[in-house]
């Protein structure tokens, strides 16, 4: 082996070695963090709070109907709904407080720094709620209604006035599921927003 072949390798070896130490000391680029910030501001979730405690009084306005009707078939005599009225009520105006509170939680997110993370997916989810929760809302008003004429006959109410609330019960019982579904959609949306594993 020559002098001129040692020369070759010996340099091969060299630009290998400084190679190798170029790799070892040049620095790892850190992995691309996501330009999503996390908002500085927390939106309170007493607006859920608020849209679930509205569907079960809901719920309790509907059973305490069915109930009266269950008892109203069953005997001869005459049952009183007027106490239906004031359940009635309270679930209406439990959904309306919840309405008027994700209002104010949609105004909220509309203000917020427009450099953080946006509020879209959280505002639309918020706005099927409301649409749901008024839906809702004219249907107790509607059975409500419904209510006060079997509390005006004097005798047994007769089948067409039972059948219009149980129509209306019915309807108030899908409304209900639909704002159940659109409120785990909110939910759902609100830990996206924020990240997070749980309420």
């Amino acid at each position: 082996m020559n002098s001129k072949n040692l020369k070759v390798i010996a340099a091969v070896i060299l630009s290998c070695l400084i190679m190798i130490v170029i790799v070892i000391s040049t620095p790892k680029p850190e992995p691309r963090r996501s330009k999503r910030r996390l908002p500085s501001k927390r939106i309170d979730p007493e607006y859920l709070r608020l849209a679930n405690q509205a569907l079960s009084k809901t719920n309790k306005a509907n059973g305490a109907i069915l109930q009266k009707l269950r008892s109203q078939l069953a005997n001869e005599k005459k049952v009183d709904f007027s106490p239906l009225t004031a359940t009635n009520i309270a679930a209406i105006d439990a959904l309306a407080e919840a309405d008027k509170s994700i209002k104010l939680c949609n105004e909220e997110l509309q203000d917020l720094n427009k450099e953080e993370v946006s509020p879209t997916i959280l505002i639309q989810a918020n706005m099927k709620l409301i649409a749901s929760l008024n839906e809702i809302s004219e249907i107790v008003k509607a059975l409500n209604t419904e209510v006060q004429h079997l509390k005006k006959e004097n005798t047994q109410p007769l089948p067409p006035a039972i059948e219009k609330v149980v129509d209306a019960s019915t309807k108030l019982t899908n409304a209900v599921e639909k704002g159940t579904k659109a409120l785990d959609e909110t939910i759902s949306a609100y830990r996206e927003y924020y990240q997070l594993d749980q309420l």
